[in-house]
């Protein structure tokens, strides 16, 4: 019977798509990234948009006597070489798409202004279009570049209130779409035969492995919620994993070694059954909600390792094919010297991570302060 209202609720997900952008930036990675995409989280039912940004310089001197005119004019060309670029490249990653069986909902082009940056013109987007998912691609960045700098990912995560996904370069490939096979005889296939023939590996479901990180706050009870309506899919092998840190005591006091050896045993089996216990709720709200885990994961931290780093060793041994964690907002330079658990898995996972952003969690978004409009082009 519960297996039976497991099945019915995850058929009724399915039913409903997601809105989902997928962040192009003209790179070969970015190729793969799109491709990564609809074979690992996109599904059928899903309006995706393919947004891609651009910033195109401005001449501010013109050094010979023709005036502001001319410079006027040769502004506006320089805009619009940037405009004919940008389209062109959103239309051959529409085909790419299609070729796979996923054919977008829209292209978006965005054209910064020269007076802000591209990062901000693209957040300030997403927040207009408010999107279920955001995916982009990592480029990676030192904690302090990150602070002062920023890469645009790294932004985007900070800024946005929906649910972003960093995909990492160990897990897309930058080789052809997966359909299009070597050795085959007709090599000047029509577009719709393309399409026709790789739209079955859209139909059948990948499996994947999925690992969710939840602490035991109301944050991690909603993220697995969310999970559970927005990404799990049937068949995918989901594990639950909690990293539970522990006090150590230094001060022997009068009893010496073995009262430090006793003590510091006692704080860890506390902390083992806290978190045991926490895993077993979770995973008892999850299949109440409509999936069943696989499994649970209880990792107790080691002397001297913080929690964020033990899920982050987790996770680059086990290699999920997502890591799922939820993010509780933290400034620039907190992030930098401190950071938080989301924060340090997006920058230190080799897997892919997805940082869930629930209701009534979204971290402040920097880009809102007034600032020229990006041009949105629809194509």
């Amino acid at each position: 019977m519960e297996e039976s209202n497991e099945k019915s609720r995850m058929e009724e997900t399915k039913k409903r798509g997601r809105s989902v952008i997928v962040s192009l930036d003209g790179s070969e990675a970015s190729d793969a990234v799109l491709d990564w995409s609809i074979s690992q989280i996109l599904e059928k039912e899903d309006e995706l948009t393919l947004m891609h940004a651009v910033e195109y310089g401005m001449v501010n001197r013109a050094s010979f006597s023709s005036g502001v005119a001319v410079l006027a004019g040769l502004n506006e060309t320089v805009k619009k070489n940037a405009k004919t670029r940008g389209e062109k490249y959103l239309q051959k990653m529409s085909k790419r798409a299609e070729s796979q069986g996923m054919k977008p909902h829209a292209l978006q082009l965005i054209l910064a202004p020269p007076t802000v940056p591209l990062k901000m013109s693209v957040s300030q987007y997403i927040e207009e279009e408010k999107p279920d998912l955001l995916i982009c691609g990592s480029r990676g960045m030192g904690a302090l570049g990150r602070a002062f700098l920023g890469s645009t990912s790294d932004y985007l995560v900070h800024n946005s209130s929906c649910t972003v996904i960093i995909a990492k370069d160990s897990h897309v490939s930058t080789k052809p779409p997966a359909q299009l096979k070597e050795g085959t005889k007709d090599e000047n296939k029509k577009d719709e035969n393309e399409i026709e023939t790789s739209s079955e590996n859209l139909e059948s479901e990948t499996k994947r492995s999925v690992a969710v990180s939840v602490d035991g706050s109301q944050m991690s009870e909603d993220v697995v919620d969310w999970c559970v309506t927005n990404v799990f899919r049937k068949g995918d092998e989901v594990v639950y994993v909690h990293a539970a840190e522990y006090g150590v005591t230094h001060y022997a006091g009068m009893g010496g070694t073995a009262f430090i050896v006793n003590v510091n045993s006692q704080l860890r089996d506390h902390a083992a059954k806290r978190g045991t216990k926490l895993l077993q709720h979770i995973a008892a709200r999850s299949t109440k909600k409509g999936f069943k885990p696989s499994a649970l994961k209880l990792l107790m931290a080691p002397l001297g390792l913080s929690s964020k780093a033990t899920l982050c060793d987790f996770a680059d041994d086990c290699n999920p094919s997502l890591f799922i964690c939820g993010s509780r907002g933290l400034s620039a330079i907190g992030r930098a010297f401190v950071g938080s658990t989301s924060d340090y898995l997006m920058h230190n996972a080799k897997c892919p991570v997805m940082i869930v952003k629930t209701p009534g969690k979204e971290e402040k978004n920097e880009s809102a302060v007034d600032t020229p409009n990006a041009e949105v082009t629809s194509l």
